[in-house]
């Protein structure tokens, strides 16, 4: 419950949760991060799941990555699969926003996804669905765009 300026409890117009990078991993122990702190991202995006049904918010928001191998790499799609039935475990509607780890980064040498293609976008569509959307809930509207076709010269 919230306060109001009086002290007064409020209860909120509703609830969700967004969470972030849960760069799972297309096996348990093992990742393509140098990072040692990604093997373990299959099992805390277990422990999120967990809470968020614990908590039960009217719905998620995922802001991106979330697998770790990037589109470019043969992982991709088993990751993707391993998200996706993970994820099948939230009881709250799911709504995913696509990051770099999962379309590829914006046209620039130095980013580490490789850069978005349209074949990378298909790719992502074909395990997530769509990049952009919309969707209302009681009398709100979001809108989800990919940020990373944003000055890629790719139009869709």
């Amino acid at each position: 419950m919230q306060s109001n300026l009086d002290g007064q409890k409020k209860k909120p117009i509703y609830t969700f949760a967004v969470i972030a990078d849960s760069h799972m991993n297309p096996e348990e122990d093992q990742s393509t991060s140098p990072w040692e702190s990604n093997k373990r991202a299959n099992a805390r995006a277990r422990w999120v799941i967990s809470e968020l049904n614990k908590q039960s918010p009217e719905f998620v928001v995922h802001l991106g990555d979330f697998i770790h191998p990037v589109p470019a790499l043969n992982s991709f799609s088993l990751a993707a699969s391993k998200f996706n039935s993970l994820f099948e475990g939230l009881e709250s509607p799911l709504h995913l926003v696509p990051g770099n780890h999962d379309v590829g980064d914006k046209p620039a040498a130095w980013l580490p996804a490789g850069t978005v293609t349209e074949g990378y976008v298909a790719q992502y569509r074909e395990h997530f669905g769509k990049d952009y959307f919309s969707f209302e809930h009681e009398k709100s509207l979001f809108i989800v765009i990919n940020s990373q076709l944003i000055n890629s010269g790719l139009l869709f």
